[in-house]
């Protein structure tokens, strides 16, 4: 008997995860159902000791969850916050192989969660990606 493209398998695959779900779905709902060695859900965090070697696709979660990687303390301001003033935004762009980028572009590319440019005491340029904000940092202390 010949298979066509797999349909058979894929078929046979679908039927398989359908009576698992049906099966491990109640376990998840009714715990008291469940026994020792059921899969149970479990975060990944990445090794703390390889933290510099990170590769950029992992340093924003990374960083992100420095809190839960290694020791952390608030420290607070001092009395006096002295606040930066804003000043006229600084255009960047530059060139690359005949095409123009924008910094936006370059953020983008490196997987820049902030980028903050303070020139003279005055903040001249200030962008955030990945999720990251002015005031959601990503960074938490305990």
């Amino acid at each position: 008997m010949k298979v066509k493209s797999g349909s058979c398998i894929k078929q046979k695959f679908f039927q398989t995860l359908v009576v698992a779900c049906f099966v491990i779905g109640p376990l998840a709902v009714f715990p008291a159902l469940s026994q020792e060695g059921i899969a149970t859900p479990k975060a990944h965090l990445p090794a703390a000791e390889d933290s510099l070697l990170w590769p950029p696709t992992v340093q924003p979660y990374g960083y992100s969850i420095v809190d839960k990687l290694f020791a952390t303390r608030a420290i607070k301001h001092g009395a006096h916050v002295y606040p930066l003033p804003r000043g006229k935004e600084l255009s960047v762009s530059f060139q690359f192989n005949g095409k123009a980028f924008s910094i936006d572009d370059y953020i983008e590319y490196n997987n820049i969660s902030g980028l903050l440019v303070i020139k003279n005491g005055t903040i001249v340029l200030e962008r955030y990606a990945l999720g990251f904000t002015e005031t959601a940092t990503g960074v938490r202390c305990r």
